[in-house]
């Protein structure tokens, strides 16, 4: 069975809106050309309800960018907007303000069939949300460019719709090398972007999270967070323990709960997590370990934050503790993760 690691679906199941198509096909058109590699009935790109699979998208996807302009994913993520998204781009929209809205896509993007993980980081004035899983490195590139616009022009759109005020964004880095049409994204984004970087990314004034959204309301928001949180239980029955154990540890960070409150969220007991956790090999504290070694090195890459600092978010008591337990991790001193890092994005934080 052919099976998409990072949704946790087969990839001709049928879970994806067919809204991504809708959308496309409008901005192929303004631009004279053709939506390609669709064979469905055409009424179906007008019933926002209709759900296609990640074949078929990535299918029409593909054929359909690659002769047309450079910079359409532009164009293309300008169009996107939460009210397709369900109950997931409803409860974005009642949210509180812009850091609360983000914190709902990064819990339930799976509930809109994103694979990508949204990673916010906030370093004093500046905040950061990195994007990793966006893309296979098999994509071809016009495809991996068109992603990447939409993503970054969609965002930038949507917080403007949402705080009815501009997203300026200070730098932007993608994990590929200077496209011909540069320029495109100077004009759109008006900021410096970084090219060949480790994932993607933006940062911005973290003042920003702060805005209150235009489209709250406390009583929707609490209503759609229920229904997604019904959704994602659902959704998760499909992963693995230790992967459903991962998703918490996101969730808390950086309070890890103990082993019992785990337990008590998967709805088990602590006998049956841990000998659950030994059937697949592992434990509890080595999840903690794996995901503390992950949150440091992109850390340690991403940003100038002190490793005092770093060890103190990771719940070391001091530098020297910290240390001691990344060599025991990698094999080096985090120093030398720092220094070899070939990410270009790392310094760009000051300059915001």
């Amino acid at each position: 069975m052919n099976r998409s690691v990072a949704f946790h679906f087969d990839i001709d199941d049928e879970v994806i809106g067919i809204f991504y198509l809708s959308n496309l096909k409008n901005v192929l058109e303004a631009h004279g050309c053709v939506l390609r590699g669709y064979d469905g009935p055409s009424s179906d790109l007008s019933d926002y309800r209709k759900r296609i699979s990640l074949r078929t998208l990535y299918q029409v996807f593909s054929m359909s960018v690659s002769d047309a302009p450079a910079g359409l994913g532009i164009a293309y993520g300008k169009q996107l907007n939460l009210v397709a998204a369900d109950a997931v781009g409803q409860l974005i929209m009642s949210c509180k303000n812009l850091g609360e809205a983000l914190d709902a896509l990064r819990r339930y993007h799976t509930l809109i069939a994103l694979a990508l993980k949204v990673i916010p980081l906030s370093d004093g004035s500046v905040s950061t949300i990195r994007f990793q899983g966006l893309y296979s490195s098999a994509v071809p590139l016009r495809l991996k460019w068109f992603v990447s616009e939409a993503l970054f022009a969609c965002l930038q759109c949507q917080a403007r719709w949402l705080t009815a005020q501009t997203l300026e964004y200070g730098n932007i880095c993608l994990p590929y090398a200077q496209p011909p049409h540069h320029n495109e994204y100077v004009k759109t984004f008006n900021c410096e972007i970084c090219y060949n970087s480790p994932s993607h990314a933006i940062y911005f004034d973290a003042n920003y999270l702060q805005k209150p959204l235009v489209t709250a309301n406390k009583e929707l928001r609490n209503l759609k967070k229920n229904q997604c949180e019904k959704a994602l239980l659902r959704w998760q029955s499909r992963f693995s323990i230790t992967e459903r154990v991962n998703a918490i540890l996101i969730d808390t960070y950086p309070n890890f709960p103990t082993l019992d409150q785990v337990a008590e969220k998967l709805h088990s007991s602590r006998s049956c997590l841990y000998r659950k956790l030994q059937i697949n090999q592992t434990s509890y504290q080595s999840l903690i370990n794996e995901f503390k070694r992950e949150q440091s090195i992109r850390l340690l890459q991403s940003t100038a934050m002190p490793v005092s600092e770093v060890a103190e978010r990771l719940g070391f008591s001091d530098a020297s503790s910290f240390r001691r337990a990344f060599k025991n991790w990698t094999g080096v001193q985090p120093s030398s993760i720092r220094c070899s890092s070939n990410s270009k994005d790392v310094a760009t934080t000051s300059r915001v």
